[in-house]
């Protein structure tokens, strides 16, 4: 028979209460926000002349300088469809599986780092001291009026 004293009981009951606090997830308000207006997005960069999608922002720090930055892949239009060519996947992505052919599990498609892409969103100065950059916005607006949507 397991005997536990009621004062033990309670000092492990508060323990593992601030330990799951000091653990918790929190979100970074700035990452959710950039995630939401640039996740997804499509870019036209004119100094290259190529177009992007953004596949995520990711924070980065860099020499000393702290950058949250658009990861993104290169794509082209076929038949009115953004894809990502061949050349650009791992080449375990490159070929379907059955399952994943037949809608039984969804694609995992892996890009090659060396296909990747990052644009500078904000730099970070410090706790809530944050420069943002509007290159990425241009390269929107660029890609929406290069598509004909403006």
């Amino acid at each position: 028979m397991k005997h536990s004293f009621a004062a033990s009981v309670k000092l492990k009951s508060e323990f593992e209460k601030k330990i799951n606090q000091q653990v918790a997830a929190v979100d970074d308000a700035d990452l959710l926000a950039l995630s939401e207006k640039y996740a997804g997005a499509m870019l036209y960069d004119k100094d290259d002349g190529l177009y992007y999608k953004v596949l995520d922002v990711n924070f980065m720090p860099h020499c000393g300088n702290d950058y949250w930055m658009a990861t993104s892949i290169p794509v082209v239009s076929v038949g009115g469809a953004w894809i990502v060519e061949d050349k650009h996947l791992a080449r375990t992505s490159r070929v379907p599986t059955a399952e994943e052919e037949a809608g039984a599990a969804p694609r995992k498609v892996v890009y090659l780092h060396s296909s990747l892409e990052y644009f500078s969103l904000a730099r970070v100065h410090g706790p809530n001291e944050v420069s943002f950059h509007g290159d990425v916005d241009v390269m929107m607006a660029d890609f929406e009026v290069r598509d004909g949507r403006l």
